[in-house]
């Protein structure tokens, strides 16, 4: 019986119907305690009075309500009143995707932006663990203020293992509503495994969402029969049509992405709404597009070193760096990772031209003043599109209290941007690293040193990291870090046993000491790799980017590890994230060049090693005679064409480090991309005189293509260690 005006539920008095449908019916109502309208969801009778199916409501709304992300709807209460279980939402004006697909079919342009935000929803979901099951056009919607929000999650499940004894409960469970008359709608957007009543897994919200896609781009439902039976069908043997035939000018990667979602096997769809992101930015309209900004996007900028001391650098990019790691702890923000970079050092751009650059709503600058035991932190937060500040503070402390002050930072943006923190991510971000001020300060002053990629930087770098961990043996990112120095050692200087073990025990520590930390599990990625156990490396970066989706280190790591084994279009895509994630970082899109090459991708590869280029050149700006930039931008340069600049580079680069064996390997690329083989093996096998090379790594490189042939490379390849 529908509830009339006036009724109350609790502290909440009812106002009118707004919707109906077989969860329960929908009514606008007003919070008495705060003076708000918002949305009711009264469960039917039949739920409301089964115990197992209340419980397993309840326990799911809970998972539900930690959600905090603007493209999802809120959920602020659940309660019982006189019998009747409800749920209080956010309420909303607009209409549903649904309606909006009536009018007819939506321009691909529109399309693409509402996909999107769609994806950023569901990629906040599946990282908590949380699987819509029923994504379908009436449980989006579409505001008055132009935002898309995902709807009812009331069929939504924490995504685990399924047992045995589940099986037979869903297979009933799905018999008995997902045939039911009047269902067939529902069935049109099932994948296949949910219709076999397989396990459903994120890969399930990616079919139904390709299914969305296609709807809205034609006007029609995909799957949609004249029956339950006929509709299952249809979804488990048809083929979809072509997009080609209902709406013209789609480009191909967005219809690519439509036919990759809607694969009838899990395995074969794209895997995770982080990749589907990914592959969407890369579409444009003519060109390379300007990503839609995130209502709750923020990007740090270097901390300046307002010390006396310079050598107090590296203080004040820790600080921003460890704020960057405290702020992606938060589900409702988008953070643009490892901007603490050269490039905006000391930076004299305008904060709106930064904000246009890096794609955000805001961005913090502040100034870190350190004298003996003494701390003074200045922070701001700035809204790029006016250059207003939204937010700003002064931190008279101790140095001891670098992460209070890193803590409260981090929540006060998080107020400025209206995110409203759960319990679990207040608890994490006021969680230090380490309570040893001095080992904290050594993992600042290793990190510095190891994107030098020098031997003696890295091997610099390690001292600290070891420093780090015998000052705090539970101090897990020092061992994560030590663990990277060790297997870079490995790889590229000193192939010993002990290199190896080393690598190997402080893996083991960090994940001991810390299995949430993303870096242990990066650290066990790279060592796995190193032991050609190539599947659980991947299963671990996996780990690591769900725990921390913008590492750069994950991203970047794991992307040089699916290369080395020829699966290009995940390493692709893994450093096209990487590229994103350090905006001074010149390696990684050099590394989607390399990619993009192979995969016969001509134009990507070209932006590319043109963005790499733009990054090593600023680099050199700063530091003139670097080898590792020079060797990177004469690699770009050599692909662009410019041969006559890309020598100069290559020599330059191989007269300031003659003896470092991964400076003497670029150099060995460029002469080969030169036409220059014996030089090209020349320094190849100078660098191996001098420390080790990857064999994996020399099979699969394109930039060494010419030498393949050559009876001189394929000898020294025999002699190279498995890798």
């Amino acid at each position: 019986m529908a509830l009339r005006e006036g009724v109350r539920l609790g502290p909440y008095q009812i106002v009118s119907m707004i919707g109906e449908g077989g969860m329960g019916e929908v009514y606008l109502a007003q919070d008495s305690r705060l003076e708000r309208s918002v949305a009711i969801k009264v469960l039917p009778d039949h739920l409301s009075r089964d115990p197992q199916a209340l419980k397993r409501f309840q326990e799911e709304n809970k998972k539900v309500a930690s959600l905090s992300h603007p493209n999802i709807r809120i959920l602020f209460d659940i309660g019982s009143w006189r019998g009747r279980t409800y749920a209080v939402m956010e309420y909303l004006q607009g209409e549903t995707l649904a309606e909006r697909i009536d009018k007819g079919p939506i321009p691909w342009n529109e399309t693409f932006h509402i996909a999107r935000a769609i994806a950023f929803g569901l990629a906040a979901a599946h990282g908590k663990g949380i699987v819509h099951r029923d994504i379908k056009p009436h449980n989006l919607f579409l505001t008055e203020s132009e935002d898309v929000k995902i709807l009812d999650f009331g069929l939504a499940h924490t995504q685990t293992r399924r047992r045995k004894s589940d099986e037979g409960d869903q297979a009933t469970t799905l018999t008995q509503h997902s045939f039911s008359e009047g269902f067939a709608g529902t069935v049109a957007y099932m994948a296949p495994e949910q219709i076999r009543s397989e396990f459903a897994d994120s890969r399930s919200d990616i079919f139904a969402f390709g299914c969305v896609q296609w709807e809205m781009l034609t006007g029609r439902r995909l799957f949609f029969r004249r029956t339950p039976v006929e509709t299952a069908a249809a979804v488990l043997y048809d083929m979809p049509p072509s997009l080609e035939d209902y709406q013209q000018g789609v480009p191909e990667k967005l219809q690519q992405i439509v036919r990759q979602c809607l694969e009838k096997e899990p395995e074969d769809r794209i895997q995770s709404m982080e990749d589907l992101i990914e592959r969407l930015d890369e579409i444009s309209e003519g060109g390379f597009r300007k990503k839609d900004v995130h209502p709750a996007s923020v990007a740090v900028l270097p901390f300046t070193n307002m010390s006396r001391d310079k050598k107090n650098e590296y203080f004040s990019d820790g600080l921003a760096d460890e704020l960057i790691n405290s702020l992606v702890k938060i589900g409702g923000l988008h953070v643009i990772s490892r901007t603490t970079s050269s490039l905006y050092k000391d930076h004299s751009q305008d904060i709106r031209r930064i904000g246009e650059e890096l794609n955000v709503r805001t961005v913090v600058e502040g100034s870190v003043r350190k004298s003996g035991d003494k701390l003074r932190v200045t922070a701001q937060l700035i809204n790029s599109e006016d250059g207003y500040h939204l937010w700003s503070e002064t931190f008279d402390r101790e140095v001891k209290d670098v992460f209070v002050v890193q803590s409260e930072i981090a929540e006060q943006i998080a107020a400025s941007l209206q995110v409203v923190l759960t319990e679990q991510e207040k608890q994490a971000i006021s969680t230090a690293p380490t309570e040893n001020i001095e080992a904290y300060d050594h993992l600042l002053q290793g990190r510095r040193h190891f994107y030098l990629f020098q031997r003696k930087s890295i091997e610099r770098a390690l001292s600290h990291f070891l420093h780090a961990s015998s000052m705090d043996p539970g101090f897990a990112a020092a061992f994560a870090w030590a663990c990277y120095c060790y297997a870079f050692l490995y790889s590229w200087f000193n192939a010993s046993d002990t290199n190896l073990k080393e690598a190997e025990t402080t893996s083991r520590r960090a994940l001991a000491l810390d299995a949430d930390l993303a870096e242990s599990h990066v650290a066990r990625g790279m060592v796995l790799s190193l032991q050609r156990k190539r599947l659980e490396a991947e299963q671990e970066f996996d780990t690591a980017l769900r725990l921390h989706p913008d590492l750069y280190e994950a991203s970047y790591f794991y992307a040089r590890n699916c290369f080395s084994q020829g699966k290009y279009e995940k390493a692709a895509r893994l450093a096209g994230q990487a590229t994103e994630q350090r905006p001074d970082d010149f390696t990684s899109p050099y590394l989607l060049g390399m990619i993009c090459t192979d995969l016969e991708r001509d134009m990507d590869a070209h932006n590319a090693f043109s963005l790499s280029l733009q990054r090593a050149e600023a680099y050199l700006e700063l530091f003139p005679d670097d080898a590792w930039a020079l060797g990177f931008g004469a690699g770009a340069l050599n692909h662009l064409g410019e041969k006559q600049q890309a020598l100069d580079w290559v020599e330059r680069s191989f007269a300031a480090s003659p003896e470092e064996p991964m400076t003497l390997y670029a150099c060995a690329c460029n002469f080969a991309m030169l036409g220059r083989a014996d030089k090209a093996i020349s320094c190849l096998e100078r660098a191996r005189l001098f420390g080790s090379l990857p064999k994996a790594w020399l099979e699969n490189d394109p930039d060494l293509d010419s030498l393949r042939d050559r009876p001189r490379f394929q000898a020294f390849l025999a002699q190279l260690k498995e890798s």
